[in-house]
């Protein structure tokens, strides 16, 4: 019997009972998983970017509701790992449901609350590994910053007790100078076999006698043809005698300079010997008391942690923000995060919604109900997947006092330009007032030199573009107290003297180049005054332990030296004395050669007068 088939209804229950079941797990994966995971991921994102642990307290979405509010963030200070750089009290998102109906995520405001600096942590935070420097090599700031670690004012203490070089420097290892002196006699040696040979090729006693006799056999006399045949043959020695002396001059002249060019590569070992002596200076590490060089030694480090923290910052910047591309500019790209598993399809078109887009978040902290807290305001706007695509940069401004720490006139804009082919950053900060607590000038076994207490005000401005920057700081120390304590009483005295009468400290310093390659000027008036003080006592200290230092490396190439030397003038005089007794003779020949021309000449003429005279006298007129 046939089955007549079941109208089926307007309700499909074979479609519907999937749909609901993926329904149902969606919901339960966000109720259930998707906050704690997504809590996760920001830490783990906070935590490679700070370079040091970052927590989240709480995390709670709604894509009803279209919020995402986060709470109690603490961000480790990799310098100090148990406190924390700053802690967020909460973090507010509105979202804007236009752009989730479009898996775009558009905050249209956002609040950040409660902020919180230097806060003691439960426990110390993990700190990431530091980056391995390329290739092995360490990083441009770090040579820089073994270059300003001398402990300059130590050194100085130990050449104000008394330095005696030739204590310290038992080993002189090997000197440039005189491994140049045993170069040399080498060389000596062999250039000695050179000018011989070329002495020996320059017509000689043998030539010149030979010549002398072809001079004297052409005697004086006879009819006039035979007379003008004479002349014509005297002619011919006379030229001759002109090519030996050319020859003896030309050769003389190469061989007196190629004997002086070898005297000046002598006169090279003192300019040898004054690099010696340079180098066993920095082995003894003698102080340079110029302001330029102080300041850079005292406040380098400071200076170039700042230039760190701005490269570090940068970094992040470009990591994080994506970047216009030169090839296709209407796109934007940006260094992927490393990840385990996944890929991330970016879907758009010009004047669209980009994937990610923070329009404006308010910050604003009170700190009446907490020690570490400050009264902040600001605004973060314009951070965005996709800086090109939006056209406007990202922009942090901040402005508050921290008033229970003592610290005000805090004020900061930055901003991160990724809209043009080439990045640039721009960072304006200042502090009107801090309290500094021992402050570290220079340290080392023998001394201890430090601000033990101050009040500081602060301003750093910072230029990056592409691979260039340039950054400027300036700080002041107001009502300095000092802590000193060196080995040397005689140092001790001195810094305490110069300080005594400088209760303000002042700081500037311009940073400027690549980060490959960058310059650094650093200034202060605490060098200025360490300069003038330290110049009265050490200059003629100084004086004397390079001249001890010159008398070592003079000592160690005299012997070497003196008989180089001799042995050279020995060559050098007789070859003078040889060549000029071959020029002497070579124009000896010459002028014998001249004067028998005019002789055989003048007999020529007599001969030819006086018979004129004869036949005029038998002529009957």
């Amino acid at each position: 019997m046939d089955k007549t088939p079941k109208k089926k209804g307007p309700i499909r229950v074979e479609a519907i009972v999937p749909f609901v079941i993926i329904v149902a797990l969606l919901t339960a994966y966000f109720m259930l998983f998707f906050d704690r995971q997504l809590r996760a991921g920001l830490e783990w994102a906070g935590t490679e970017a700070n370079g040091a642990e970052v927590n989240v307290g709480s995390l709670r979405t709604s894509f009803i509701g279209g919020w995402l509010r986060i709470g109690d963030i603490q961000v480790t200070n990799p310098a100090e790992p148990a406190k924390n750089r700053v802690r967020i009290g909460e973090m507010r998102f509105a979202l804007l449901w236009d752009a989730l109906l479009r898996a775009k995520f558009v905050v249209t405001q956002a609040g950040i609350d409660g902020i919180e600096v230097g806060t003691p942590r439960k426990s110390p935070g993990r700190v990431l590994p530091p980056p391995s420097a390329e290739e092995g090599k360490p990083s441009v700031i770090a040579k820089f910053k073994e270059q300003a670690s001398r402990a300059v004012l130590a050194e100085a203490g130990q050449l104000l007790e008394g330095l005696d070089p030739s204590a310290k420097l038992k080993d002189l290892g090997k000197l440039k100078s005189a491994e140049r002196v045993e170069q040399l006699k080498g060389e000596l040696q062999k250039k000695e076999g050179e000018w011989n040979s070329t002495l020996t090729s320059l017509p000689g006693d043998k030539d010149l006698a030979a010549l002398q006799a072809k001079i004297s056999a052409v005697q004086a006399g006879g009819n006039p043809a035979e007379v003008a045949k004479k002349v014509a043959e005297l002619g011919k020695l006379v030229k001759e005698a002109e090519a030996k002396v050319d020859a003896v001059k030309k050769g003389s002249e190469n061989l007196v300079k190629d004997v002086s060019s070898f005297g000046g590569s002598i006169s090279q070992i003192d300019e040898l010997a004054k690099l010696d002596r340079q180098e066993l200076e920095k082995q003894l590490q003698l102080p340079s008391i110029d302001a330029k060089s102080l300041a850079n030694q005292l406040f380098g480090n400071t200076v170039l942690d700042r230039v760190g923290e701005a490269q570090r910052y940068m970094t992040m910047a470009r990591k994080y923000l994506p970047m216009r591309s030169a090839e296709k500019p209407d796109k934007a790209v940006a260094e992927k995060p490393a990840r385990k598993k996944g890929r991330t399809y970016e879907f758009g078109r010009q004047n669209s919604y980009p994937l990610f887009w923070l329009q404006t978040a308010s910050i604003s902290s009170k700190g009446e109900y907490s020690a570490f807290a400050g009264d902040i305001r600001g605004t973060l706007k314009d951070v965005t997947s996709s800086p090109a695509q939006i056209g406007r940069p990202a922009v942090l401004t901040l402005q508050g006092d921290f008033p229970k720490l003592s610290i005000q006139g805090v004020s900061a804009v930055i901003e991160a330009d990724h809209t043009k082919d080439i990045p640039i950053e721009r960072i304006k900060a200042s502090v009107a007032s801090f309290p500094v607590l021992e402050k570290k000038i220079s340290e080392s076994e023998g001394l201890k030199f430090a601000i033990a207490k101050a009040e500081g005000a602060a301003r750093i401005e910072a230029l990056i573009s592409g691979d260039r920057f340039r950054l400027a700081m300036n700080n002041v120390f107001n009502k300095t107290d000092y802590l000193i304590a060196a080995k040397s009483k005689a140092l001790e005295s001195l810094l305490k003297g110069v300080t005594r009468d400088l209760p303000k400290v002042t700081l500037s310093a311009v940073v400027e180049g690549t980060w490959s390659d960058f310059g650094l000027s650093v200034q202060s008036n605490l060098a200025t005054a360490l300069q003038e003080g330290l110049s009265k006592q050490l200059q003629a200290k100084l004086v004397e332990a390079r001249r001890k230092i010159d008398e070592l490396v003079q000592g160690n190439i005299a012997k070497g030296k003196a008989e180089l030397m001799q042995r050279y003038n020995d060559q050098r005089s007789r070859l003078t004395a040889q060549v000029d007794e071959k020029r002497k003779k070579a124009e000896a020949v010459k002028a014998q050669a001249l004067a028998r021309v005019d002789q055989v000449k003048g007999q020529a003429s007599s001969v030819q007068r006086k018979a004129t005279d004869k036949l005029k006298k038998k002529l009957p007129f």
